[in-house]
């Protein structure tokens, strides 16, 4: 008990002094370095009169186990700050607050806690734009508001990488975890395999090099792999033993889908996220692909359009393919409609994202139809949508939540709209305030 309360005590008298120094954490100095902090651990030992940089250097200077326990006093915004006072500082809060990024902890408070607590839009705008001064870009995995993005901030976009080879090919090594192929064009893969990262108008080195470090740092290479189907015999079987996520060009996927439902078999949380370009599966802007096209053994898909080439997705969309779990869009910049029957009958769909949907316009007939384990759509990013046709979301009857919030835009709704669908009454209360909207805004 008494070593108990006296952790405790050194914590707290730690928190005070963190309160300090986090309040001129951002001042012109900056980030210390390990070598600076090793500068004055010596003057403490040598017993030499301490300055009071020294002084404050020396609580950088605390075993990791005492700062995390430290950190853990801390609200979500100190754990931030306090990561800008030095290195090791750096390091302690953002394995305390996750590999995502420290961005996280300004939305949410830091993982010990049960319950998240969103900030305010005004908080979440400042907290972007310390990020985007600090360090040039912030990783977006958490979030996605663009009103709330500070003024000529943008999605890093691939024009911005063109003219830096190097970069695009630092960025693969640490993703992949190896040297990039020379017969083919890495850009799209990187694109592909990187969260959405929010940059300035004007990218510079420094960004460039703040993003590599951060994708470093962060691991991806021990589970993202880049699949071309000419693996040794040895890869394969090392893919086969823990699960990853395949990036796999489109044209790959067509000419090595066998192979890759060979890897696919040996686990079910094996994930695939496909690149698309070259000829594979778009023609004149329209995207297509049948359950046929890929591997049966998938049940994670992530489709990413780095280069903003698909302009609609066709009629019949991978429809009646039972064995999809989660399907994820990343970078569809220039889809403006899908067409009809859209994932229809993929009966064991249990996640569906619509990051990558917020050109969208135009919604076919019988979306996501006959989903029937699908629990949620998340709408946020639904910024764009002003026609919804027939029978959209009919008969997904686990479907207990629609937010219809976001769907402010829309100007015409077909018939059976979330019919036969698993909504509670007072939700589908709110559906009809929804359409109710609708059909008077549409008669203005």
């Amino acid at each position: 008990m008494f070593k108990k309360n006296f952790l405790k005590s050194v914590a707290l008298m730690g928190v005070s002094l963190l309160a300090s120094v986090c309040a001129n954490a951002t001042d012109s100095k900056g980030l210390m370095d390990v070598e600076d902090t090793q500068t004055f651990t010596r003057v403490i030992e040598d017993g030499d009169p301490m300055s009071e940089d020294a002084q404050l250097t020396t609580i950088a200077a605390l075993p990791n186990e005492v700062l995390d326990h430290i950190f853990h006093f801390l609200d979500a915004r100190s754990v931030v700050r306090a990561g800008q006072v030095c290195k090791i500082w750096e390091d302690v809060a953002t394995d305390q607050i996750g590999p995502i990024s420290s961005l996280y902890a300004y939305f949410f408070e830091p993982a010990i806690n049960t319950t998240p607590k969103q900030m305010s839009g005004n908080d979440i705008k400042e907290a972007l734009s310390f990020y985007i001064n600090k360090k040039g870009f912030v990783p977006l995995d958490v979030f996605n508001c663009p009103e709330l993005y500070p003024e000529g901030a943008h999605y890093l976009h691939y024009t911005d990488l063109e003219s830096h080879p190097d970069t695009i090919s630092d960025w693969y090594k640490a993703l992949f975890g190896k040297e990039p192929p020379q017969d083919i064009d890495t850009l799209g893969l990187v694109m592909s395999a990187l969260p959405c990262i929010l940059v300035e108008q004007q990218v510079s080195e420094k960004t460039l090099d703040g993003i590599t470090s951060y994708v470093t740092r962060t691991n991806h290479a021990s589970y993202f792999l880049h699949f071309a189907g000419d693996e040794n015999i040895e890869e394969l079987d090392a893919f086969k033993e823990t699960p990853h996520t395949f990036v796999v060009r489109a044209d790959d996927l067509r000419a090595r889908k066998d192979a890759l439902n060979t890897l696919l078999e040996t686990h079910n949380d094996h994930h695939v996220i496909v690149a698309l370009g070259g000829e594979a599966f778009i023609q004149d802007g329209v995207l297509s692909m049948s359950k046929n096209d890929i591997p049966e053994s998938l049940h994670h898909l992530t489709l990413a359009d780095p280069f903003g080439q698909v302009s609609a997705i066709g009629n019949s969309f991978l429809m009646d393919n039972e064995g999809l779990t989660s399907f994820y869009s990343k970078d569809f910049t220039s889809l403006t409609s899908i067409g009809t029957e859209f994932l229809v009958d993929c009966k064991n769909l249990t996640s569906f994202g619509t990051r990558g949907l917020t050109s969208l316009e135009k919604i076919g007939a019988y979306f996501l139809m006959n989903c029937t384990n699908l629990p949620y759509l998340d709408t946020q990013n639904f910024w764009n949508p002003q026609d919804i046709d027939t029978a959209f979301l009919w008969g997904t009857t686990n479907l207990t939540v629609f937010d219809t919030e976001n769907l402010a835009g829309v100007r015409s709704v077909g018939p059976d709209f979330l019919g036969k669908s698993g909504l509670s009454e007072e939700e589908q209360e709110k559906v009809g305030a929804f359409l109710t909207r609708v059909r008077q805004a549409s008669a203005a």
